[in-house]
């Protein structure tokens, strides 16, 4: 799907999504050339996708934390908690994590 499809603020979630699965699949692949315990190639895509997961559930924490500090000061709760952010943030780094899966299968 289009990334014009989405709502601006789902928009953003996957491209963040896709920029922490990016940087994942760099580090881990630096960490098998520099000879540190290897990491099996099949388990590259798999931790790219796992490192935008965590990301976008501890975004979602981070702010669930942020308006239960607010509330309890009595004051208006800052952010919005919205599961979808969380899954297309997800969704962002599946459109880096299956690319990088199917090219270690060719």
């Amino acid at each position: 799907m289009p990334l014009y499809r989405f709502a601006p603020d789902k928009a953003q979630h996957v491209i963040y999504g896709s920029a922490v699965a990016f940087v994942a699949v760099v580090l881990l692949v630096a960490w098998n050339l520099v000879g540190l315990p290897r990491i099996p190639r099949a388990l590259i895509p798999f931790g790219a996708f796992f490192a935008s997961f965590l990301v976008g559930w501890g975004y979602e924490r981070w702010q669930e934390i942020q308006n239960t500090n607010a509330v309890a000061r009595d004051l208006p709760p800052p952010h919005m908690i919205d599961v979808k952010d969380f899954q297309h943030t997800a969704y962002g780094g599946a459109l880096v994590a299956i690319p990088v899966l199917v090219s270690m299968l060719v």
